[in-house]
């Protein structure tokens, strides 16, 4: 998806400032506009879970260990 450069980085801004990834961010931003029920939110979310699962175990072939253990990194939030 393609932003507008001030759009993206007010979007990394606060995903930062959250702990969450940027898809993560945008996500939530759009389930709360959007008024998304609770349980296609966890199925979103579920399905990060396993891209983000998938990654660290691709960094981790590779020997990569900090890019594993940020993947791999759990994440505090309200679902």
């Amino acid at each position: 998806m393609m932003l507008p450069k001030k759009l993206k980085e007010r979007v990394e801004e606060e995903s930062k400032r959250l702990g969450i990834s940027e898809e993560e961010f945008i996500v939530e931003a759009l389930s709360e506009y959007l008024k998304i029920d609770p349980e296609c939110r966890v199925e979103v979310h579920l399905a990060l879970l396993e891209k983000y699962l998938k990654e660290a175990g691709e960094f981790l072939e590779k020997g990569d260990c900090v890019q594993t253990s940020e993947k791999y990194g759990v994440r505090r939030r309200k679902l």
